[in-house]
């Protein structure tokens, strides 16, 4: 489990960089995070 958690903060930024990729805005993609967490 301690791998699992240690790989949340690697996921949540590799989701918001996709985002920004993406050209979602910033309001968007902490909604994004919010509901992953």
């Amino acid at each position: 489990m301690k791998t699992d958690l240690e790989c949340v903060p690697c996921i949540i930024k590799q989701t918001i960089n996709t985002l920004k990729i993406s050209g979602c805005s910033n309001k968007l993609s902490k909604k994004v995070v919010s509901e992953l967490l």
